[in-house]
């Protein structure tokens, strides 16, 4: 993996047959940290991620760093994790994590990959699963199983749809600070698409919020993070604070237009 600079969306507009889904989105995600998309369902974190992949039809540009990219460009490069990864139910472990970059599992499998391969199940604690089947193991560890596949592709940028989502605290904790580190250490973009917004705060770097298909916040968690923009963002009143650590601590406290 190597960090070529931030990843730049400009006026990004995707459709889902007549429907509009991204309305000229707009936003700069930093090189070497994890920034955090936020914003209510249905407000387009998915599209946005699956066309900045290049997995969907979509105009606006793409860039990293100073480098356009095309979609088949980002289709090669990038990595994409979707928040659904159910599928493919009969491979093991090990080989949904090779598929990464073996395109076709067989005897001949370089033992450096098998290597690579073991080193990331065994970051996230399924060292003793990797002959295990998907269908054996749970959603928990199936996310887990296709995170590790993500990593071993070596992207030039790291898109993930609720990673966290299906995993216990321990292991939430585990992969938001894999994906710091990762973020660090290779000085690429690490986009993750998060509803869990005391994580966010925790761990992102740089937050973007989403409202009706358009961008409507992006800096840092202090700045994004307000009563205001959760307002904007979700419909809700919420206290914002701050706990003895420096972390922000989010209250809901009723959805707008209710008691």
């Amino acid at each position: 993996m190597s960090g070529a600079g931030d990843l730049v969306v400009r006026d990004l507009r995707a459709a889902y047959g007549k429907t509009t889904i991204l309305s000229g989105a707009s936003a700069t995600f930093p090189g070497g940290k994890v920034s955090a998309l936020i914003g209510a369902n249905g407000s387009g974190k998915s599209t946005l991620l699956r066309a900045v992949a290049g997995l969907l039809p979509a105009s606006g540009a793409v860039r990293l760093g100073d480098t356009e990219s095309s979609p088949a460009e980002r289709r090669q490069g990038f990595a994409y994790m979707p928040q659904d990864v159910s599928g493919f139910s009969s491979l093991t472990l090990m080989e949904v994590v090779l598929l990464g970059r073996v395109t076709r599992l067989g005897f001949q499998v370089p033992q450096h990959f098998i290597a690579e391969a073991e080193g990331l199940l065994a970051r996230f604690g399924l060292s003793d699963l990797g002959t295990r089947a998907l269908s054996a193991v749970s959603g928990g560890q199936r996310q887990l199983a296709f995170l590790a596949q993500s990593l071993f592709r070596r992207p030039a940028v790291l898109l993930l749809d609720e990673p966290t989502a299906a995993l216990d605290l321990r292991h939430q904790l585990i992969v938001l600070q894999a994906l710091q580190d990762l973020a660090a250490d290779e000085g690429l973009p690490v986009v993750v698409a998060m509803h869990d917004l005391p994580l966010v705060a925790q761990f992102a770097h740089h937050v973007v919020g989403l409202a009706g298909g358009t961008t409507i916040a992006g800096d840092d968690a202090r700045t994004v993070l307000t009563a205001d923009n959760l307002a904007r963002l979700y419909g809700v009143a919420a206290e914002v604070s701050e706990l003895e650590t420096g972390h922000l601590y989010i209250t809901p406290l009723h959805a707008l237009g209710s008691a």
